[in-house]
C-alpha cells in the first residue's frame, strides 16, 4: 500500500500552528492534547479501572473524546533521539577508558616499581581494546544514525514510516492492533505500535531531543515524559479499540494499570 506523503516545509511554514523547522515533534505540543492542566485527574477504581460511578465513567470517556485531546491534523516524529543521546555519551566513554588506563597503570607500578615497564604492560591492552571497540562503535553509530534518518508521519487516516530514500509504509488507524510500553533505566520509555504489516518503535528521547545536548541535561530534557504521555492520549482518540500492552517494568515504575485513564501517573 502506498504511503501518504509527509507534510511539506511550505505547508508547515504557512500554518502558524506548526512547530519549528527540524524539530523532532513538528506539530505536537504539550498544550494541544492530553488532559486539562487546570483540573486534577479523577480517582480510578482499581476494581473497574474507571472513575467510581457509572455516571463518572461516562463523563470521563466523553472528556477523553473531547476536542481538547485532539492535536493538529498532521505531525511527524523524527527517530534520531537515540543517536543524539549516544553522541552525548561518547566523551564520557572516552573519559572512562582513560581513567581505567590510569588506574591500571598505577596498580601495576605499585608492584613492579618501574614506570616504563608498567606503562608498556598497561598500554598494550589499551591499544588492543581500542582496536577492537572502535570498529564496533562505528558500526553501532552508523546503524543508529540510519535509523535516526527515518520519521513517522501521523495523519487523520493513519501512520506512515518514511525511510531516508522517501519510501513509505502506510498503516491506517483501523489496522493498529496494540501499543506496547516498556521501561528501562534510567528513565527510558519505549513505545511500540503493533500492526499487521510492521511495528513502529520509538522512545521518549525522540520526542524531546532535537540535537546533541550535554550528558548532564539528558536526564532533565531527554527523558521527559509529557509529550509521550500526550501522544498516548492522541492514540486513544484515533484508535480507541487498540490494546494496551504494558511491560512489567513499566507497571512497576509508574503504577499505571488502566490506560488511558491513569496515564497521569507517568512522571
Amino acid at each position: 500500500m502506498k504511503g501518504l506523503p509527509g507534510p511539506t516545509p511550505d505547508s508547515m511554514a504557512d500554518d502558524p500552528r506548526s512547530g519549528a523547522p527540524g524539530s523532532s515533534l513538528t506539530r505536537l505540543d504539550e498544550t494541544s492534547i492530553g488532559p486539562p492542566r487546570s483540573e486534577p485527574p479523577r480517582p480510578v477504581d482499581p476494581e473497574r479501572g474507571i472513575p467510581g460511578s457509572d455516571t463518572d465513567a461516562a463523563e470521563f470517556i466523553a472528556e477523553a473524546a473531547s476536542p481538547r485531546f485532539v492535536p493538529y491534523d498532521t505531525f511527524s516524529i523524527y527517530l534520531h533521539g537515540r543517536y543524539y543521546a549516544t553522541l552525548s555519551m561518547l566523551p564520557w566513554l572516552v573519559l572512562m577508558m582513560l581513567l581505567f588506563f590510569g588506574a591500571a597503570f598505577l596498580l601495576v607500578m605499585m608492584f613492579l616499581q618501574d614506570p616504563f615497564q608498567s606503562f608498556r604492560i598497561t598500554l598494550m591492552p589499551l591499544l588492543m581494546g581500542v582496536a577492537v571497540l572502535s570498529p564496533l562503535l562505528v558500526i553501532i553509530l552508523f546503524m543508529i544514525r540510519w535509523h535516526g534518518k527515518r520519521r513517522l508521519d501521523f495523519t487523520e487516516e493513519g501512520v506512515s514510516l518514511v525511510a531516508p530514500n522517501g519510501r513509505a509504509i502506510f498503516v491506517p488507524w483501523q489496522h493498529l492492533h496494540a501499543v506496547e510500553l516498556r521501561f528501562n533505566m534510567p528513565k527510558l520509555v519505549t513505545c511500540t505500535l503493533v500492526t499487521p504489516i510492521t511495528n513502529f518503535s520509538f522512545t521518549n528521547l525522540e520526542f524531546n531531543l532535537e540535537g546533541r545536548v550535554p550528558l548532564d541535561k539528558i536526564s532533565e530534557k531527554g527523558f521527559d515524559l509529557v509529550k509521550l504521555r500526550d501522544f498516548l492520549y492522541y492514540l486513544h482518540r484515533v484508535a480507541p479499540k487498540l490494546q494496551w500492552r504494558l511491560g512489567e517494568s513499566f507497571q512497576q515504575r509508574f503504577k499505571v494499570y488502566y490506560p488511558p485513564y491513569d496515564l497521569e501517573k507517568m512522571k
